[in-house]
């Protein structure tokens, strides 16, 4: 019998399927558990030379192993069954699966009648190079014991970092970016470290090996000392928290901080896991007053909210984030913070791109120079074109701009047209914002001692 001979022999205790794009994968029975690995891995690999060894004392050469292989990918995708395979996450007749990606290839099944420990599901996981192991999560936490460690602002930002969290329990999203800032200093690393560590810890290595390409949505992180997001479109798929930096007499060493939340991190998963139960539940009897760009998001994490809030506390504090992300973006540009202020006093401003860089040149006086080299269009052409950009926040904050042509003519206008929400008070400035620590009063909820103390930074942190 030749070595390729041998190798096939011992490859057929394997259970073979193939994935969509056709690569070919592996079922093994190691130790009791079952084992997903793609045929070409090395992982897969060391099986069979394993095998191989135990049988004949010897090893099979390069040439043995990959004739092999090759056979047994040809029998993965002619002769076996098709199967998705996932990273981490998947979800099959309305079950949720969360890889705890441990030794014995455990995972969390989450259902409408709460959560448990599957160790043979019906979904395939694959183990990506670097991923690490989720703590088993214990029952009986409080999601309020993830507080402490982040250096939040106020109640709506922590609502607003567990429903991220919650939203990247669903597999294949949508999910929001989660986009960070503030001044070095205030620990954006450390938040950024430790929300990963409760849904999908990993050390990220490269390899040549391993290393695959594939289409996927997976929830992200941006953070950095300056506001990251300046776009509107991006905005309004965001979650932005803005963090203060930690006073000195209240860091903490990082090697305290992280052997507190490694002990308390079973308990908050376990939190985690029974309002994403509780979301499975009550999803089909949710609906929102109004539906944001992240419809699906938002109302996944409103069927998730009644285990940790009362209703609608999600639904205030995500507007007032999409809103405060809004007037941040319109305060940077200053085209859209010009029509604003124009529009502050009145209801309606009619006329030409030329017209309207004639009221902005008459308004910036001697400042002119400066507004040009922050931004300022030259050209009522440029005007025109940013003007457009700026529609859809301007339109959030209640004026809305309209190109058009009037007259026999056609002569090209803009008619813009304030509402009265934009006229009161120096256009919408009397919205209350996330990150204002009065905004709690309004979520009927009083939010529990020491949570957003701020001091739970760690000395050494990069928090840049």
């Amino acid at each position: 019998m030749s070595s390729t001979d041998v190798l096939l022999n011992v490859a057929s205790a394997a259970r073979l399927f193939h994935a969509s794009d056709g690569t070919g994968f592996a079922d093994l029975t190691i130790d009791g558990h079952r084992e997903t690995w793609p045929l070409r891995s090395k992982r897969f690999g060391a099986w069979l030379r394993q095998q191989y060894y135990e049988r004949t004392w010897d090893a099979p050469s390069p040439a043995a192993l990959n004739a092999a292989l090759n056979v047994l990918e040809a029998q993965a995708q002619f002769d076996s069954p098709q199967r998705k395979v996932s990273v981490r996450l998947a979800e099959q007749d309305g079950m949720i699966y969360l890889d705890l990606a441990d030794e014995f290839w455990r995972c969390v099944e989450i259902g409408i009648n709460g959560w448990r420990i599957a160790e043979d599901p019906p979904v395939r996981f694959r183990r990506s190079a670097g991923m690490q192991p989720l703590p088993l999560p214990l029952r009986g936490g409080s999601i309020e014991s993830l507080a402490p460690f982040l250096n939040l602002a106020s109640e709506n930002d922590f609502v607003l970092v567990v429903a991220w969290l919650l939203g990247a329990l669903r597999a294949g999203g949508p999910y929001p970016v989660l986009a960070i800032a503030g001044e070095q200093g205030s620990a954006k690393t450390v938040l950024s470290k430790l929300v990963r560590a409760l849904i999908d810890p990993s050390v990220a290595p490269f390899t040549d090996q391993d290393e695959i390409l594939f289409a996927a949505v997976r929830p992200i992180i941006l953070n950095g000392i300056e506001e990251i997001i300046t776009r509107p479109d991006l905005a309004d798929r965001a979650i932005l928290l803005m963090l203060a930096p930690i006073a000195e007499r209240q860091r903490r060493l990082e090697t305290a901080l992280w052997r507190e939340f490694e002990l308390a991190r079973p308990h908050i998963l376990g939190a985690l896991l029974d309002a994403a139960a509780q979301g499975v539940r009550m999803l089909p009897h949710v609906c929102l007053r109004r539906l944001p760009r992240m419809a699906d998001f938002a109302l996944w994490a409103t069927a998730c909210e009644s285990a940790f809030r009362p209703a609608g506390t999600l639904e205030t504090a995500y507007y007032n984030n999409r809103r405060d992300a809004i007037e941040n973006i319109v305060d940077a540009d200053p085209v859209a913070a010009h029509v604003r202020e124009l529009m502050a006093d009145r209801a309606q401003w009619t006329g030409s791109a030329s017209d309207l860089l004639q009221v902005g040149i008459n308004i910036a006086g001697n400042a002119m120079a400066a507004w040009i080299r922050s931004g300022w269009p030259k050209s009522p052409r440029a005007l025109a074109g940013r003007l457009g950009r700026a529609q859809t926040p301007l339109r959030a904050l209640g004026i809305e701009i309209v190109f058009g042509r009037e007259g026999r003519p056609g002569t090209r206008t803009i008619r813009i047209t304030a509402m009265n929400e934009n006229r009161t008070h120096n256009a919408v400035s009397t919205v209350s914002r996330a990150s204002d620590p009065g905004d709690r009063a309004g979520l009927n909820h009083p939010p529990p001692n020491r949570r957003f103390n701020r001091a739970d930074d760690a000395d050494g942190v990069d928090a840049k």
